[in-house]
């Protein structure tokens, strides 16, 4: 199985089931800020947030630069007024 495979779970909203995939390549690559971030991503569809809230923090603190991983009021968006709040599901 690779990450492909839990992304095409997810896209089928099967979060439940993506869930077990995705925690595998977080374990065999845990350097890689993608898995840990699909992972979050399952978690919340999984109506399970916290474990994303705790996924989202190290992949900050580990890839500072990653920052699809951010709050969006903390996302740097070159031209965006101020007013535009970007959507993000892990966060809203």
């Amino acid at each position: 199985m690779s990450i492909n495979d839990g992304l095409a779970l997810i896209r089928r909203h099967d979060f439940e089931g993506a869930l077990p995939l995705l925690a595998a390549e977080v374990r065999k690559r845990p350097d890689d800020a993608y898995a840990a971030y699909y992972l979050a991503y399952a978690f919340v569809g999984a109506q399970d947030p916290q474990p994303a809230v705790t996924l989202l923090a190290k992949i900050i603190e580990v890839h500072p630069d990653f920052t699809d991983a951010r709050p969006p009021s903390t996302r740097p968006f070159s031209g965006a007024s101020p007013r535009i709040r970007l959507p993000c599901w892990a966060w809203a």
